[in-house]
């Protein structure tokens, strides 16, 4: 006959459901964050990479003591 206690180290299936379910949950809360983040971090490397060339193309014209002329080519969105 059973005494009721279990052996050391198994998990019932309710235990595991439990912890699948507590962990969509988590993942639910968290998703909508992951979704802005990124967006967010390519703007950020966009707005630095522009700030970098600014500064080299006027680096280069001081240097270079002529002028220059920047153009902005939304087309590509790249």
């Amino acid at each position: 006959m059973k005494s009721g206690t279990r052996g050391v180290g198994g998990v019932t299936l309710v235990e595991l459901m439990i912890v699948v379910a507590i962990a969509g949950i988590l993942a639910a809360i968290a998703a909508p964050c992951f979704r802005t983040t990124l967006p967010r971090a390519r703007l950020r490397s966009a707005s630095l990479q522009l700030s970098n060339d600014l500064k080299l193309a006027r680096l280069k014209c001081i240097s270079g003591n002529f002028q220059t002329r920047i153009q902005f080519n939304t087309a590509a969105s790249t």
